[in-house]
């Protein structure tokens, strides 16, 4: 597969489980700007030309393609910034990998059958954002990892593992099971999130837009609520209404540290 972006690529970089194969760029500069120098210290500003970058011990080849080259990798529109990365899918994760037994506070963000792939690279750079854990999906009717998802998820991609599991409702018990409260967010009830206490070990359930959560996922869920809004249109983009939850438990679990 390809990735493509500053950001996006920036960021397979600096994930040690990535296999990179080959790195194509219109132009050298683009691996000396201040996204790749964590990354690439070994690159200095006056090297003209770069055939080679050394991560993790490995040497990459760096070659140089042009812009046509570089759209038959990449959808016609990509915004590809230069640079484009030829690289294997990042390797499945266990549930349990997710998190540490000695973790005090975590977030973890399970999705019932999110299925658009704008939606997960959106929800990914939020929860990059806000430091969760990892994303529970399900492996059934939730997009894998492609070039979409990382160029939305900006970089999140390769800072938050996804987990795909094949029974949702059993990976949210075993996530209760290892000290998880799980919240599912849902307009039919009377709490908000304000109302739930999030610190500690935490679980943000959040359905499909079409449909919500499925009737079991709730079911399994410790609490129900939803978001605290000023008006009768109660209803976001559930990448939207994510990112507020995670911002709520965020805020919370600051103050728990």
């Amino acid at each position: 597969m390809y990735l493509y972006g500053v950001h996006t690529c920036a960021s397979a970089l600096g994930h040690k489980k990535r296999n990179i194969l080959n790195v194509y760029v219109s132009n050298y500069d683009v691996l000396k700007t201040k996204e790749f120098a964590h990354y690439l210290p070994e690159l200095k500003p006056q090297q003209e030309i770069i055939d080679h970058i050394v991560r993790f011990g490995k040497k990459i080849s760096v070659k140089k393609a042009d812009k046509n080259q570089i759209r038959n990798m990449v959808s016609e529109d990509a915004v590809h910034q230069g640079i484009v990365l030829q690289t294997e899918p990042l390797p499945f994760v266990d549930l349990s990998d997710l998190y540490q037994p000695t973790d005090k506070n975590s977030i973890v963000v399970v999705l019932d059958h999110i299925s658009d792939p704008h939606n997960i690279g959106a929800i990914l750079r939020s929860c990059a954002v806000f430091g969760v854990s990892g994303i529970v999906l399900t492996s059934r009717h939730s997009p894998k990892e492609s070039a979409l998802i990382a160029k939305i998820a900006s970089g999140g991609l390769d800072l938050v593992p996804l987990c795909y599991v094949a029974n949702l409702a059993q990976a949210i018990d075993k996530l209760k099971d290892d000290g998880f409260w799980s919240v599912g967010l849902a307009e039919n009830t009377n709490k908000t999130l304000q109302d739930i206490d999030m610190k500690g070990r935490i679980a943000i359930v959040m359905g499909s837009e079409g449909d919500g959560m499925r009737r079991l996922t709730q079911s399994k869920c410790d609490f129900t609520a939803k978001l605290l809004t000023a008006s009768t249109m109660t209803t976001l983009n559930v990448s939207q209404a994510t990112t507020l939850a995670l911002a709520e438990a965020y805020r919370q679990q600051l103050l728990n540290q």
